[in-house]
């Protein structure tokens, strides 16, 4: 009986050999649905689109299904960053940061396409990027996690939660400072030129 455990252990390891996928993928952030691993990444996709969308069943052979987002007409933005995805009742939302600011898309299958909301998360802030979705366990409310700039006390950037409405692109209530820079050890630049001033940063 043992080496019949040893031998169906042994059939379910799986070899790869890096890179797993020739195409340029970073920040890639991966969801699971049903049977299938869904990675998605920044960078442009082999179809024009921006954001790649990589499938998988095993977690380890994968394959291109397209791009997740047509680039914006409107704001024509420059750069495309670090997409994430949440499913809520069937629907998938895309958030993602365009020219340091974060946008939301919609699509009805995790392989997309996503359609863009056609607005800012955050249109008063000049920064916002690096957004997560997530929800409570227990109370079954979905937040919003991101990271955005600071010039009071000590300046730089840090992680801000908000509360989200149920269409899950409206920000609800205030925004909380999670973690901020608090030591000289955090400073990414000194002397940095941000919104037309110099900050150790």
């Amino acid at each position: 009986m043992a080496g019949c455990r040893s031998n169906e252990r042994k059939s379910l390891v799986l070899t790869y050999e890096n890179p797993l996928w020739s195409g340029y993928l970073a920040d890639p952030f991966v969801l699971k649905v049903g049977d299938y691993y869904y990675a998605y990444g920044t960078g442009g996709a082999p179809d024009g689109r921006e954001f790649p969308i990589l499938r998988s069943r095993n977690f380890t052979d994968w394959e291109f299904v397209g791009g997740a987002l047509a680039r914006l007409e409107e704001p024509k933005l420059k750069d495309y960053w670090a997409p994430e995805v949440a499913e809520r009742d069937g629907k998938f939302y895309l958030y993602y940061a365009g020219d340091m600011k974060m946008r939301v898309a919609v699509a009805d299958d995790p392989a997309g396409p996503f359609r863009d909301s056609g607005r800012w998360m955050f249109p008063d802030l000049p920064f916002s990027i690096d957004g997560h979705a997530f929800r409570d366990p227990q109370s079954g409310q979905w937040y919003f996690y991101f990271a955005k700039d600071f010039f009071d006390q000590r300046p730089g950037t840090a992680l801000a939660m908000v509360r989200l409405a149920d269409d899950m692109m409206t920000p609800v209530g205030p925004v909380t400072t999670v973690l901020r820079a608090f030591a000289d050890w955090q400073i990414y630049e000194r002397n940095r030129p941000l919104y037309d001033k110099t900050w150790d940063a």
